[in-house]
């Protein structure tokens, strides 16, 4: 018979240590299985608010690019019928010239004859958007200018007969230009001129009057050959007026808006096109989305178009008395390849 034997109190310790320590081992996995699971969920029900957040974002940007779409179909058709009316009209003035033309004195038919120009000039801005060039042409120039303007693309030309308006055009070697005509067209113009020894003294922007509203999208060119005039290179003429560089033509604005005031977006839009920047108007948003600035804001979405933003920024808080502040943007709605090319303005009140 085997005679049982006791452990020691130091061996019934040491077995109880070791009980302990499994013990104390097996709460400190779960204990930590249970943290990382919490922070799984953590960070899974952010990943997830993020992600529907970014969905809502894209939705709402979507939205307003269909929005974009539709409102370009529905200005086009509107242009269409306005282009229908004015041919409609044109063929009207021209019968009544027809028919009158034995009864209209000389100054008579020229004011006739320019009010269907001023119609045709009109279709050829709706049809291809070329800058309109209105030469008042004089005697004695060899059609300098009319060969000029014709061999550059950018620009449909309207040769015209002095008049009320412009009494002394066709002898005052000045070239005028609207609000809305990019400059860098201006100066390429002024350029060409005077490539071709046609002297330009005067460069001046049309006045900004209710008489000249539709004049703003145009060019006017008055010119009369003379040994005595000074070429546009010879006399003072700020840069800043003639020329904006053609690199802001390389990037994309896109402008969005939440309850803006018109006026002041309105004053936005056109410093954004004299500073010669392909815009993209959206339709704005009456209540505010979620990722939408708390401030006027400019985002570029690469480090090499900072710089770029902060011009513009300064040239719209300067112009426009709304002050707007640069940050770098998430990127959503930007795919890759518009990273380096396109800026997002948000404009609230």
């Amino acid at each position: 018979m085997t005679k049982k034997t006791h452990k020691t109190i130091e061996e019934t310790i040491a077995e109880a240590q070791r009980k302990d320590k499994r013990y104390n081992y097996m709460i400190l996995v779960v204990g930590l299985l249970l943290i990382v699971l919490v922070a799984a969920m953590i960070f899974y029900g952010q990943y997830k608010k993020k992600m529907q957040a970014i969905e809502h974002q894209q939705l709402e940007l979507e939205t307003k690019e269909r929005e974009l779409i539709a409102l370009e179909l529905k200005n086009k058709e509107s242009s269409q019928d306005s282009i229908l009316n004015l041919v409609k009209s044109i063929q009207n003035e021209i019968t009544k010239i027809r028919l009158n033309s034995e009864n209209l004195s000389k100054e008579q038919l020229l004011t006739k004859l320019n009010v269907a120009q001023t119609k045709l000039e009109k279709i050829s801005y709706k049809v291809d958007e070329k800058t309109i060039v209105q030469y008042y042409q004089c005697k004695g120039d060899n059609a300098k200018v009319i060969n000029t303007v014709k061999r550059l693309d950018n620009f449909n030309l309207s040769v015209r007969q002095p008049n009320a308006n412009y009494p002394s055009a066709a002898g005052s070697n000045t070239v005028w230009y609207g609000k809305n005509v990019d400059k860098q067209e201006v100066y390429e113009l002024v350029k060409s001129l005077k490539n071709q020894n046609v002297a330009i003294k005067n460069i001046i922007p049309i006045p900004d009057t209710k008489e000249n509203m539709e004049r703003q999208n145009m060019i006017a060119v008055g010119y009369k050959r003379t040994s005595n005039t000074k070429a546009v290179d010879e006399i003072k003429i700020d840069p800043n007026r003639v020329r904006v560089t053609s690199l802001n033509r390389a990037y994309t604005v896109r402008f969005y808006s939440y309850n803006p005031n018109e006026k002041v977006k309105n004053n936005l839009l056109n410093i954004l096109k004299k500073e010669n920047y392909k815009v993209k108007n959206y339709p704005e948003w009456r209540t505010k989305p979620s990722f939408f600035a708390n401030t006027p804001t400019i985002f570029y979405y690469d480090k090499g178009t900072k710089n770029i933003a902060e011009k513009l920024a300064g040239a719209m808080s300067k112009h426009a008395q709304v002050r707007f502040k640069v940050a770098f943007g998430d990127g959503y709605g930007i795919s890759n390849s518009e990273e380096k090319n396109t800026l997002i303005v948000h404009y609230l009140q």
